[in-house]
This record gives C-alpha cells, structure tokens and sequence, in this order.
C-alpha cells in the first residue's frame, strides 16, 4: 500500500486518494483535474500510484477560495 504522502526532491507529494480528501471530493475528479493540467501530477516510480505535488493542490484550494469569496461579495 503507497504512503499517503511523500517527499522527494523536497517537493511533497500526496496520493490520489489523500489528495481528494484534502480537497473534500472524489478520486475521479482529482483524476479529471489531474488531466486537465490543474494539478501537477508525477509517476514516482515505474507502475507505482500517482502522485499530485502539495503545491498544486494548495493552489487550487485557494482558487476555490477566492472564487467563493467573490460569489460572496457579488451576492
């Protein structure tokens, strides 16, 4: 079983898994996101799990943020 996060090259990275929990949703729209090019995703090893930067995933939670912050203020 892959460790939920990890750290290489003093980046740390997480799982699919534990991505979409920190970003309160599912595997299969951290994969769409992954897709897309929102999230910085990496093969650390050979037919090892994939893994999304934690950077890239701060990112987009302050996106989302700041794009609820605005419907807020429109409203």
């Amino acid at each position: 079983m892959p460790r939920p996060r990890t750290v290489r090259d003093g980046k740390t990275y997480h799982t699919v898994g534990a991505a979409a929990k920190l970003l309160r949703t599912n595997t299969m729209k951290v994969k769409q996101l992954m897709g897309d090019g929102t999230l910085e995703w990496s093969n650390l090893r050979v037919n090892g799990p994939l893994y999304i930067s934690e950077a890239s995933i701060l990112a987009y939670k302050r996106k989302q943020l700041e794009a609820k912050r605005a419907d807020q203020d429109g409203s």
